[in-house]
């Protein structure tokens, strides 16, 4: 039963802790202000390092050898590098500055989360050790709420700490102070502590004196009895010296004045009140020693509201399920005691949890009982939405089950709650085509297609539900792109660029037909991102809106996808050859004509500001003029791209022509909220990435081109299926299909040592029997 709970709260943290360092010279100390919060003691202080100053809850273990052990968070907030110091600010109390290592992250962040109401919203994010409080001389007075640090008292033959002979000889072994004590009438040690409430003793010492339930009376420190102060707690501990029994814990310390002189090796006890034996304490250890979930039970219905009744429940929950289908209703019963102990403002939340474990254990019936526990006590719980979370998935479980009229009720709770979960959306979708509402359903998973999570399951439903509407429709990518105006982020322009005023073009030319200097230039921006970057937000809606403001005989525009900082499947050869080029090492990265690199990005708020810095980089460009002429066609026929680049200047024998597959918009919601990136390169239609040679003849080049885009998207699959086994990635979404709608070609003539472009064109392919934009 021990085992099984601790498989289950996992309350057993190992934690290695770093070796105490060389005393120092002691600084003037002072009274260290402590209170107990979670059943740890702690100390509210600030931390400073240099101009930075962050107030802090610290844990004080006067058991852990360390002088200071700080949260990784909380290091790198103060800036913080290896060798560096830091001081704690306390008032009324000198410390001498630390240079602090790092401490257990995972159990500092569970104690704020737990107990923030106790510790005032301020954090757990560090520990006090032995390491500080040993340059002094110490006084643990922690019912007053205090420490008191003192000077360290010179060598005495005899110090005389207490006059009442309550007094002990202190040694020093594996980083703890050890006094002798006397446990029923057996001699022994105990480790003076203070990460513990419960005062502990060794389980194997209680089955060996036949008092499994620790009740080791009496269990004198000197000629103190302190057994009549506290229960003592049976429990596994490791062996850390030769005959040492256990450790002192803060409910003992509460009863007690300690002075502990190191110099002398002597600890001194003083009670601070009348013993007042818990009782209840006790009958928890003693329920806990019986090892049945029968006794647990006893002793909950006995005393419901006691402190260890949270825990005794948590237990008693884990030894139910240990028990299976066999004890279902045991297994109820348990999750009701565990729902009763919670606090008022955890309850909820602490269902949550159980849900979710439930869920992945396959045990529905407990997953929806503690999620309908949970629910009925959401108003008093601290996340507000717990309960949504919660509707959420016992509406799946209910939905799976076929109970329709429970899904229905839940999935609503938790869609009005949770307004931006995909999955939410997919599962009311799943419902609607189980109520016959196919209408309904197709609403919702076009929703859920703006969710990269969701989107291959939306994209798989609306391709079942959209067969049987009355105005049925293909799927295409515009198609889905009207479906989701307005519900997906995009960007518009007020105006249009209006160019200076041009000459005739068609008259611009030499007598051996090469055109002069002033042919009007169209501008390239190829924006290097990933579909995984929050900061390609603003770059990707920033290309867009230089999109909506510049026609395309003045702008052309690609999109590199790269695996930055994670895999993105709409990277391929291509994009990775281009940020080989240009040496590109993060995403967003935009170049302009070749030359130009801005690296802007960011969220919502810097979309502005980084498509003006873009279209002021791309309205100088167009200032300039060109040397060369671009003139494309091409025909899309039976799933085969033709056409030619002709390309009309003085020769150059650095220059290259690319010519690029892309589409103008491509289905594929990424987790920086992005739903439909634009013109994303797809391909060469080069034999080459690099291109071709500028090699003109008579001041003319045309090159040809001819691809199959089901070809293209068949390498496209095969590039990310080799990625994912040469990189541990994994694509739900594999956005590969080049939508025949969507094609547009975009031809550069390029500097192939420079990189800088010379001029672009895009156009869009004529496909017999349509008509394109």
């Amino acid at each position: 039963m021990r085992r099984a709970a601790a498989r289950l709260l996992g309350v057993l943290l190992l934690c290695a802790l770093p070796a105490a360092s060389a005393p120092g010279q002691a600084s003037g100390g002072g009274r260290l202000p402590v209170r107990v919060a979670g059943g740890r003691l702690v100390l509210r202080c600030d931390v400073s390092a240099g101009h930075a100053r962050i107030p802090v809850h610290l844990l004080v273990e006067i058991d852990n050898p360390a002088r200071l052990l700080l949260h990784p968070d909380l290091a790198r907030d103060l800036g913080l590098e290896e060798g560096d110091a830091v001081t704690l600010n306390i008032p009324g109390c000198e410390l001498d500055a630390f240079v602090p290592g790092e401490g257990p992250a995972k159990v500092y962040d569970e104690l704020t989360r737990r107990y923030a109401l106790e510790l005032e919203e301020i954090a757990c994010a560090g520990t006090l050790g032995l390491g500080a409080l040993a340059l002094h001389h110490v006084v643990l007075d922690l019912s007053a709420g205090e420490i008191l640090l003192e000077p360290r008292r010179d060598a005495l033959a005899e110090p005389p700490l207490d006059r009442q002979g309550r007094q002990a000889p202190l040694e020093e072994s594996a980083g703890l102070l050890w006094f002798p004590v006397e446990l029923c009438e057996t001699r022994a040690w105990m480790a003076l502590a203070t990460s513990t409430f419960d005062t502990l003793v060794d389980a194997a010492e209680c089955a060996r004196q036949g008092r499994p339930a620790g009740d080791l009376a009496p269990f004198r420190a000197s000629q103190l009895d302190l057994a009549p102060f506290v229960a003592l707690r049976p429990a596994r501990l490791a062996a850390r010296r030769a005959g040492g029994v256990g450790q002192t814990g803060l409910n003992l310390l509460l009863c007690l004045r300690v002075e502990i002189d190191l110099v002398n090796h002597l600890v001194a006890f003083a009670p601070v009140s009348s013993p007042d034996y818990p009782e209840e304490d006790f009958a928890c250890f003693q329920a806990l020693a019986e090892g049945t979930p029968e006794a647990l039970e006893r002793y909950l219905e006995g005393h419901p509201a006691a402190r260890l009744s949270e825990e005794a429940a948590d237990i008693l929950l884990a030894a139910r399920l240990e028990a299976g289908a066999e004890g279902e209703k045991a297994l109820l019963r348990a999750l009701d005691w565990v729902h009763r102990t919670r606090p008022a403002d955890l309850k909820t939340s602490a269902a949550l949890s159980l849900v979710e474990l439930f869920v992945q254990q396959g045990r529905a019936s407990a997953a929806i009982h503690a999620g309908e526990l949970g629910i009925s006590t959401a108003r008093d719980d601290r996340d507000p939405l717990a309960a949504h979370r919660i509707h959420s998935a016992i509406g799946r479980l209910h939905l799976d089950q076929g109970n329709l009229k429970e899904a229905h009720r839940h999935l609503l709770s938790a869609a009005f709650g949770l307004k931006h979960d995909g999955a939410v959306r997919v599962d009311l979708c799943r419902l609607y085509e189980a109520q016959g509402k196919p209408q309904r359903a197709f609403s919702q998973f076009v929703l859920g297609l703006t969710y990269p999570e969701t989107a291959a399951q939306a994209l798989s439903g609306m391709k079942r539900t959209q067969g049987a509407l009355a105005d049925a429709r293909g799927l295409s990518t515009e198609a889905i792109a009207e479906l989701l105006e307005g519900r997906v982020p995009a960007f518009r322009t007020a105006d249009r660029y209006q160019p200076a005023e041009e000459g005739d073009e068609e008259e611009e030319e030499t007598a051996d037909g090469a055109p002069r200097d002033t042919v009007r230039r169209t501008a390239l921006i190829e924006l290097f991102t990933c579909a995984h970057a929050d900061a390609c937000y603003a770059a990707e809606l920033g290309l867009e809106g230089l999109l909506d403001y510049f026609p395309r005989e003045h702008l052309a525009a690609l999109a590199y996808h790269l695996p930055l900082p994670q895999p993105d499947p709409l990277m391929n050869p291509l994009s990775l050859r281009a940020a080989e080029r240009f040496f590109v090492q993060s995403a967003p990265t935009a170049v302009i004509d070749g030359s130009e690199e801005i690296d802007a990005g960011g969220g919502e708020s810097e979309v502005e500001e980084v498509y003006r810095r873009y279209r002021a980089a791309v309205t100088a460009v167009l200032e300039t003029s060109a040397q060369h002429r671009l003139q494309a066609k091409a025909r899309l026929e039976d799933d085969v791209l033709r056409g030619s680049v002709e390309v009309a200047g003085p020769a150059d024998p650095a220059l290259q022509l690319e010519i690029v597959l892309a589409e103008k918009t491509v289905l594929f919601p990424g987790k920086n909220k992005i739903v439909l990136p634009c013109m994303v390169a797809r391909a060469a239609l080069t034999p080459g990435a690099e291109g071709v040679r500028f090699a003109p003849e008579g001041g003319r080049q045309v090159v040809e081109f001819s691809r199959s885009l089901s070809a293209v998207g068949d390498e496209l699959a095969a590039h990310l299926e080799e990625y994912e086994a040469g990189h541990r990635a994994d694509f739900t979404l594999r956005p590969t299909r080049i939508d025949p709608e969507q094609v547009t070609v975009v031809a550069i003539l390029r500097n192939r040592f420079t990189q800088e472009v010379r001029q672009t064109v895009q156009i869009e392919p004529e496909v017999p029997g349509a008509e394109r934009e």
